[in-house]
């Protein structure tokens, strides 16, 4: 038994021995250490992992311009929310947008860069702005009419109630039509204005309703509305009626936080019928003389003014005009007249002259208005019980708060751009203090323009704002400029604003005539050099001149200081030639320096 075991465990000592042998006389290419070295011993690269990577998109966190944190995350995943600290403050929300007016969305996933708003609330802090009611429409904002007199302001002031847990601002009974517009600032000035954005339930539609771009729905209906405005901000836009009523209004206040300020519109009551006298048409060859939709004026809700513009085309002309003894034209034309559906007046002229571009058409004046193929504007005033038209003519104009009044259209027609080259228009505009709407001061500017295309006396087809974002052009001091638009493509340019100042020739120069309409001739100093080829086309320049001019002096302040002669004529030569000339103590004198 003992040999037995003996004989076992020799042959189990073999068996070991033999696998230890096996295992080192492998291949003679066989490597020798892990999967991963070579035969030399070297380590290789592992194998590439052909797993594909999920895109990642950035994510940013802000408290205002300062960002909180900043992370990668995966295309398509859904963020998730955390609250900041800050101090004396208390963590509301995140937003989607600077402005904190629409709530960012956790359920949504995020496919693309993404910025995040933090919205905190600071300490009560007692509101002591008086607050105005200022606007337009046929109820209670009839009396405000967009005023900014201080005597019409203390008239829609907000009453600060009792509330010691809030600042609450109260006015009751405000009669509102549909079609009205109004917002809320602090007297005085369009700083913190609060617009449509501050509305209890306003919502940012995701794709505009025609011009709507926002709303607040009651019951499944619209009562209040954005169209846009200035700036980027909901809250600073116009808040539009769309439910008519007696409502009152409720702004709560946050000094410091007014990004949670909110306004409450509470309709207590039905507004009373408005009573209609004027439904103002066109009647006339373009319609059959008929009342039709087509050519339904408009207006406010105010019902003060109503307005078309009409572009007579050739299938609105009518062969029987050509032989109306009041066509002077003596062809073929459009003819309409303006009438009012409810009291049954027609508004013609007295007259039609071929010359003419303006027109006024009353009830006492009998005859068609005969208007070739164009475009017109045609505006009745319930004041005055008539209609002025106006032709409009194509072109580039400037759009703003011009000459002391807002023109954001094409009504600014004395100030039209003038063609340099096909990409460059350019005119002369000077700013002064009349420019400046409040609005305009509280952003510490003097002047807010752009440039416009369309028709004149018409609405804009397009816009051009300043380089870069296309915002308005803002002017930073009064005086004389020179504003530039420059286009880039089809639809799309830009202005700018150069200040003019110093002395420039002006007169029948080589270069065009230029009586001060587009400063073009910088004399650089008191004296300027220039040279006169041959005689300017100028018409009414006698038969031994061959030029005039005289000297402007722009100041800083856009003042223009026109110099002559001694007695302040022209200053007339007589022979083409090199000249030198000179204003001094007043006086511009032209010294013939040579040939041309």
């Amino acid at each position: 038994m003992r040999r037995n075991f003996s004989i076992i465990l020799a042959l189990l000592l073999c068996a070991a021995m033999l696998c230890g042998v096996l295992a080192g006389c492998g291949p003679a290419n066989q490597p020798q250490g892990g999967e991963n070295e070579d035969p030399k011993g070297q380590q290789t690269d592992p194998k590439p992992d052909d797993t594909p990577k999920t895109p990642k998109v950035t994510v940013s966190w802000y408290d205002g311009t300062k960002l909180l944190k900043e992370e990668q995350v995966e295309k398509g995943s859904k963020l998730t929310s955390w609250t900041p600290e800050k101090a004396d403050s208390t963590f509301m929300a995140w937003y989607a947008e600077a402005s904190k007016t629409q709530l960012f969305d956790f359920n949504t996933a995020v496919n693309e860069d993404t910025d995040l708003f933090a919205g905190f609330k600071g300490a009560l802090v007692p509101d002591t702005t008086t607050w105005c009611l200022i606007g337009s429409g046929a109820g209670t904002l009839k009396g405000s009419n967009w005023s900014e007199a201080a005597e019409t302001e203390e008239n829609f002031k907000l009453t600060k109630t009792a509330d010691k847990d809030k600042n609450l601002f109260v006015m009751e009974n405000v009669t509102l039509y549909e079609g009205d517009a109004f917002q809320i600032r602090v007297k005085g000035t369009w700083t913190g204005q609060h617009g449509v954005g501050y509305l209890e339930g306003y919502t940012a539609l995701a794709q505009a309703d025609g011009d709507v771009v926002g709303e607040v729905k009651v019951g499944g209906e619209r009562w209040f509305f954005a169209n846009g405005g200035f700036g980027d901000s909901p809250k600073g836009w116009n808040i539009n009626v769309a439910k008519s009523g007696i409502y009152t209004i409720r702004m709560e206040t946050n000094p410091g936080s007014n990004d949670y300020d909110i306004i409450h519109m509470e309709r207590t009551g039905d507004a009373p019928e408005l009573t209609m006298t004027h439904d103002m048409y066109l009647k006339g060859t373009m319609n059959d003389w008929s009342a039709s939709e087509a050519y339904q004026m408009t207006t406010d809700a105010l019902r003060e003014e109503f307005t078309f513009t009409i572009t007579v085309t050739d299938e609105m002309l009518a062969d029987w005009t050509a032989t109306d003894e009041n066509n002077p034209y003596k062809t073929k034309t459009a003819a309409l007249k303006v009438a009012n559906e409810i009291s049954g007046s027609w508004y013609g002229v007295s007259e039609t002259t071929a010359d003419a571009e303006t027109w006024t058409l009353t009830a006492a004046g009998g005859n068609n208005l005969f208007l070739k193929p164009g475009q017109y504007k045609i505006t009745y005033n319930v004041a005055t019980d008539s209609a002025a038209v106006v032709t409009c003519q194509p072109g580039y104009f400037l759009a703003g708060v011009v000459d002391g009044a807002d023109h954001w259209d094409c009504t600014a027609v004395d100030h039209q751009f003038q063609k340099v080259d096909d990409t460059t228009y350019t005119l002369i505009y000077t700013f002064t203090e009349a420019d400046t709407a409040s609005w305009i001061k509280d952003a510490g500017k003097k002047g807010a323009v752009k440039g416009v295309y369309g028709f004149s006396n018409s609405s804009a087809d397009l816009w051009f704002g300043q380089k870069g974002d296309g915002e308005n052009l803002m002017i930073d001091s009064y005086g004389t400029y020179r504003i530039t638009l420059h286009l880039t493509g089809e639809g799309e340019g830009y202005i700018e604003a150069q200040k003019i100042t110093g002395n420039f020739l002006v007169g029948t120069l080589p270069s065009g005539e230029d009586w001060a309409s587009s400063f073009s001739t910088p004399m650089g100093g008191d004296t300027f050099e220039i040279t006169f080829a041959q005689k300017a086309p100028a018409s009414w320049l006698g038969a031994d001149e061959i030029a005039a001019i005289k000297v402007v002096t722009v100041g800083e302040d856009g003042s223009v200081t026109w110099f002559g002669t001694a007695d302040g004529g022209n200053v007339m030569l007589t022979r083409t030639g090199k000249y030198t000339v000179t204003l001094k103590n007043g006086v511009v004198t032209a010294t013939r320096t040579g040939d041309a």
